[in-house]
């Protein structure tokens, strides 16, 4: 039993020492691959105003001079761009280490065999995909151009700002950090949720996450996919606007404000997008706003719903204002009961009309008492019968699953319970063996 604990003691120690170094390996990838977009967005800027000069209008039509105007960049641009080749070589050194730390911790948690390699479990296919994926970047001396053809006219695109694009796909990584810090992602979180019969890891850790700071996730997507888009909407725009200049794209904000009133689905119209591009990056804009805002409207309905603690104190709160309006109502009936009497007494030949009317102001305020009374009482009556039955099914399911869980724990324990006593078995037979081996051995030597 000692051996048997001692190995799962090793093998938490294990996983957690895996898991720090997956830390520390997602931190630097993140730092790399979010430096290099930086980078590659501040080269294309410096890039835009060279390009601009081997293209020119000639009666109202675009000319582009060709490729050989676009060569050599200039040698700022050839320097950042050495520096983002570097950064991307050491980014995707670190993903495949990273690989290989998930291959390890798989097999510490017993999810693969230890002669498994990253083909047998086929983690080679998302490897591959991330390292195709993370190491497109503009490598030095790399300079083309490409004629658009709009409705309106043609523009040129370069490929460091096509490929400026698809580098910022690398915010993921951001994300795969803050999932993998998360402490809804650890050792004793999977050991918990697998107690419990349901899988932990990743798709765990988000929903707790939404569960316990929604409006920190909610707004920090939101801020981080108004930055995103609207930087690849500016730069896809911005070629466009000196055929038709319509809109002044030069400003940064001004694409992050036309993604604003597109994700919250407003459209003012005095920014939209006119390229083809421009368009497809909208829509996706458009339908990711609609799912933050829906995002948005759960978390607050999550917010807003009582702890048990906070209904009941609300019910309470709720019961002693009825008791009090019940108690207004009892002391109204009374006081036009008495006002009644009193009239009667000193006008016993009063008019009927002057009568009825008092004795309707009784009968009102009696009715409304009586009303709230009912009301009062109906509240404090005993659940309806479906109601009781079904909380007494939710507490025989809990103890069931609870039952269900012990079991699985107890027959875990007596499997260990069981090899243990094989394996003394088979100590105890090597020990007999050893001691008629021995008895042998003596035997001979007194011969």
């Amino acid at each position: 039993m000692d051996l048997l604990f001692s190995r799962e003691d090793e093998a938490e120690k294990d996983i957690k020492a895996i898991n720090k170094k997956i830390y520390i390996v997602d931190f630097f990838a993140m730092v790399l691959g979010l430096l290099g977009t930086g980078l590659a967005l501040y080269e294309h800027e410096l890039y835009f105003e060279f390009a601009t000069d081997c293209v020119y209008f000639a009666s109202g039509i675009l000319h582009f001079e060709g490729n050989d105007c676009l060569h050599p960049e200039p040698d700022k641009n050839l320097h950042i761009r050495g520096a983002i080749t570097a950064m991307t070589s050491g980014l995707l050194v670190i993903i495949f280490y990273r690989y290989i730390l998930s291959l390890k911790l798989e097999k510490v948690k017993r999810n693969l065999d230890f002669l498994d390699t990253l083909i047998s479990s086929k983690l080679y296919i998302p490897l591959l995909c991330e390292l195709i994926f993370c190491a497109i970047h503009v490598p030095p001396r790399v300079n083309y151009g490409f004629e658009i053809e709009q409705y309106e006219g043609k523009m040129v695109y370069t490929i460091n700002m096509l490929i400026g694009l698809i580098m910022l796909g690398r915010i993921y990584l951001m994300w795969r950090f803050f999932i993998h810090s998360s402490d809804w992602n650890s050792y004793k979180s999977d050991a918990i949720c697998k107690s419990c019969n349901c899988d932990g890891g990743v798709n765990f850790a988000i929903k707790a996450e939404l569960k316990e700071r929604p409006y920190t996730i909610v707004a920090g997507t939101m801020v981080i996919s108004i930055l995103v888009f609207g930087i690849a909407l500016r730069n896809v725009e911005r070629p466009f606007q000196e055929v038709a200049p319509t809109h002044d794209w030069n400003y940064m904000w001004n694409g992050m404000w036309c993604i604003i009133i597109t994700m919250a689905t407003v459209g003012y119209g005095d920014f939209y997008a006119t390229t083809h591009f421009g368009r497809v990056i909208s829509v996706i804009a458009c339908f990711w706003g609609t799912f933050l805002i829906s995002l948005m409207v759960l978390s607050l309905t999550i917010s807003s719903e009582f702890t048990p603690q906070e209904s009941k104190s609300f019910n309470k709160i709720k019961k002693d204002e009825a008791e009090q309006e019940v108690r207004v109502k009892a002391a109204n009936a009374i006081k036009f009961g008495i006002r009644l009497k009193i009239f009667l007494r000193k006008f016993p030949n009063a008019s009927e009309k002057k009568r009825s009317k008092v004795i309707n102001k009784f009968k009102s305020a009696l009715i409304e008492f009586r009303t709230y009374s009912m009301k009062l009482k109906a509240s404090e009556q005993d659940a309806p019968i479906e109601l009781v039955l079904s909380r007494l099914n939710d507490k025989v399911t809990y103890v069931l699953d609870k039952i269900k869980n012990d079991c699985y724990v107890y027959k875990s324990i007596n499997t260990k319970l069981e090899a243990s006593e094989n394996n003394q078995k088979l100590i105890s037979n090597a020990i007999d063996e050893l001691v008629k081996l021995n008895d042998l051995v003596i035997n001979k030597i007194r011969r």
